[in-house]
């Protein structure tokens, strides 16, 4: 049996529900509808803006796999405790999910690579939306190991996007 593409007993397997049982918890200690948040996650729902408790919010894209971002990002830490840096480096930039991240854990400045427009537009309302603009700088430009090649970007912002 799956649930929305994720085989139920990845669900009940007891390695993999204790670490759920903190990330539950740390959702509701970070986020101000933590119901809403956590069905959209675990349902693939897309959600138009996250409230966290602190006062920050990120707005969406519309794609459902922008909460799995935040999940990982905010909750589950994948990325680290990324504290009082000068400066953090986000290539891929997305929306600014890791930037915000970063800004509100403490780094002073944070500069983002993102091809794709609509992500990048997306990322500079949520910096501008949480007071950020002097600490955030994003370019327009795609990074690759081959100089000079020609990419396709497509059009809407997703986390998947890739050269």
């Amino acid at each position: 049996m799956k649930i929305k593409g994720r085989k139920f007993s990845s669900y009940y397997q007891a390695k993999k529900i204790f670490p759920y049982i903190r990330y539950i918890f740390r959702c509701f200690k970070l986020f101000k509808n933590p119901f809403k948040f956590l069905i959209a996650y675990f349902f693939y729902r897309p959600l138009k803006v996250v409230k966290l408790k602190n006062g920050f919010s990120i707005y969406l894209s519309g794609h459902p796999h922008d909460c799995v971002t935040i999940f990982a990002v905010f909750v589950r830490k994948d990325y680290g405790n990324v504290g009082n840096f000068d400066s953090i480096i986000d290539i891929g930039g997305n929306i600014g999910i890791f930037a915000l991240y970063g800004l509100i854990s403490g780094s002073k400045n944070c500069i983002s690579f993102e091809p794709n427009s609509k992500a990048v537009q997306f990322a500079k309302n949520n910096i501008k939306l949480n007071k950020f603009e002097k600490s955030f700088e994003i370019k327009r430009l795609a990074v690759s190991e081959v100089d000079g090649s020609e990419i396709y970007i497509p059009k809407e912002p997703s986390m998947y996007n890739a050269i």
